[in-house]
């Protein structure tokens, strides 16, 4: 509970944080990944990439937790580029995997194949994710970085 109240109060608008943090089981998610973290840090990883920004959100729970900054000491970057992660008292590097033209990609697609009435050749399409480089990731630091991926 302590670290929920906490995660508010690191959001620039808290009456977003809570909801959504309390959405996705929290502790829950930091438990389950808490061993993998212990071993990144013992590694020396100063990168961390999560698998999703729900991830990276967690990790930065836990990595303050442990008395320990992002980006200073570890840089993070998620996946996902949601909407708040600008938000965050850290805004989130992310990698936006263009969920918005996926989707307008998959309806007109849909729509092809309903006016052509019968079955079309499969179609390739390729979208290209973006990096949105945001204050998690900028150090200013001399280290390079050693990754561990989440």
């Amino acid at each position: 509970r302590v670290r929920l109240d906490g995660v508010g109060r690191e959001s620039h608008h808290p009456e977003l944080a809570r909801p959504l943090m309390e959405a996705i089981g929290r502790d829950r998610l930091i438990e389950s990944f808490s061993p993998f973290l212990e071993e990144a840090l013992a590694f020396g990883a100063t990168l961390w990439v999560a698998a999703s920004d729900w991830v990276a959100f967690a990790c930065m729970d836990w990595l303050a937790a442990k008395g320990l900054r992002v980006p200073e000491d570890i840089a993070i970057v998620g996946c996902g580029n949601l909407l708040y992660d600008k938000f965050l008292k850290i805004p989130l590097t992310s990698v936006d995997q263009q969920t918005v033209a996926i989707g307008q990609k998959a309806g007109t697609l849909a729509l092809q194949l309903i006016e052509a009435g019968e079955p079309v050749p499969p179609q390739r399409v390729l979208l290209e994710p973006k990096l949105i480089v945001r204050q998690s990731t900028q150090r200013h630091s001399d280290r390079f970085p050693r990754a561990a991926i989440a």
